[in-house]
């Protein structure tokens, strides 16, 4: 089972000022190559080294490329949808914030760039001061360059959604690095990551500082305690994949109880991985079911209908796991 995510970021045309522009001498190297019939995320990774060794030009044609090839993929947006992998997106031209944050990070891998896939909350379009959150509802990336995080947002970089009375709601095309390669005092005001390590601030906004206005944040309210987020990361980096993800889960339902659906899916996701190894010892499918039993004590919390569904799911495996303990 995918991680369940509602993408529903709708970048309207006030959120995009034309800063941190794209240096001509970056764009005409990147146009010295036609890589518009790239199909694979290593011939792009390739090619787009072939042009530059400097990272952070790598990831600038990197947008480049994306605003001139990636297209939103309007009809799952409106219409809700299975999120593509990193090589279905890119053959088909399509994606979404999902995608756009899983080619990044892809790519970032590629040419050995430190980089974060991060989920959080944004203010969809009709959003009401102090509305909760439910669901973590975009994605965006976090590079570390020049011994420092920059955040990126390819999807907002690349398209808006456009919302007037003269037509439906319908993404174009727009250029914009104001939130690309920028840094997290920008992102804040319209990215608030669900764990708060991720605003790469040792004092951390809460979360209603964030929700109390419609279009910005309140920087006067009080913040949490101080937490030294380079030593964070650093732990949660040096943890395997699964646990990094379970542990990120963990602190972003501390941090906003109203959305218990991220560490749900973590829960169980990570106890189906167990149970699915055959080999897989007794200590491992006693920690499975304590995932499965951490999931179903969260599972009433949530109004989400497919969240619910893994109710039963949960059950069975508690139950598959007894049985196996039990054997002789």
């Amino acid at each position: 089972m995918t991680r369940l995510l509602l993408f529903f970021i709708l970048a309207t045309n006030f959120l995009f000022g034309q800063e941190n522009k794209i240096d001509k001498s970056i764009s005409d190297k990147f146009l010295t190559r036609d890589l518009s019939t790239i199909q694979t995320l290593k011939d792009l990774s390739e090619n787009i080294s072939e042009l530059t060794v400097n990272k952070k030009e790598q990831l600038q044609m990197l947008l480049l490329w994306s605003y001139q090839n990636m297209y939103a993929d309007s009809i799952r947006f409106f219409q809700s949808g299975n999120p593509l992998t990193t090589a279905e997106s890119i053959k088909k031209r399509i994606a979404l914030c999902d995608e756009f944050s899983n080619i990044f990070s892809d790519f970032c891998k590629a040419i050995n760039i430190p980089c974060i896939r991060i989920e959080g909350y944004v203010k969809y379009l009709n959003f009401k001061p102090n509305e909760n959150f439910a669901e973590c509802n975009h994605a965006w990336n976090a590079v570390y360059i020049d011994s420092t995080w920059l955040l990126c947002d390819i999807f907002w970089s690349t398209n808006v959604l456009k919302t007037d009375s003269l037509s439906t709601p319908h993404f174009i095309k727009k250029l914009n690095t104001k939130y690309f390669l920028a840094t997290p005092k920008i992102f804040i005001v319209n990215h608030l990551p669900c764990d708060p390590i991720f605003q790469f601030d040792n004092y951390p906004i809460k979360i209603n500082a964030f929700t109390v206005f419609s279009d910005s944040i309140d920087l006067r309210m009080e913040k949490l305690p101080f937490l030294d987020y380079n030593d964070s990361i650093k732990i949660l980096m040096k943890l395997k994949s699964n646990d990094r993800s379970l542990r990120i889960a963990q602190h972003s339902y501390f941090y906003n109880k109203f959305n218990p659906n991220f560490l749900i899916s973590e829960y169980y996701n990570y106890g189906v991985s167990i149970v699915n190894n055959k080999t897989s010892t007794k200590t491992e499918l006693k920690k499975a079911k304590y995932y499965f039993t951490s999931a179903l004590a969260l599972i009433d919390q949530s109004d989400v209908q497919d969240i619910k569904a893994l109710k039963e799911n949960c059950k069975q495996g508690v139950n598959n796991i007894n049985r196996k303990l039990n054997a002789p």
